[in-house]
């Protein structure tokens, strides 16, 4: 991936955004995945908390290469 140079406000709190409500999925997802009684959900929701970790790394390192900070806002 090429290097960004430039990223305007609105870019920068779209990705925050992005950041926080992956971050939210995922916790929810394991949360269900931890509670649901039959295991095909079980199964579903582990599937997509993996999912939104992979979303939630591709957007830190999306962050990081353009030198934003990952932290909430």
């Amino acid at each position: 991936m090429a290097p960004v140079t430039m990223v305007t406000e609105r870019e920068k709190l779209y990705l925050q955004d992005a950041l926080a409500a992956e971050h939210l999925k995922e916790k929810k997802y394991a949360l269900y995945a931890s509670t649901a009684e039959d295991k095909e959900l079980q199964s579903l929701f582990q599937r997509l908390a993996k999912e939104s970790n992979k979303h939630r790394s591709r957007i830190e390192e999306l962050m990081r290469h353009t030198g934003l900070s990952i932290e909430p806002h």
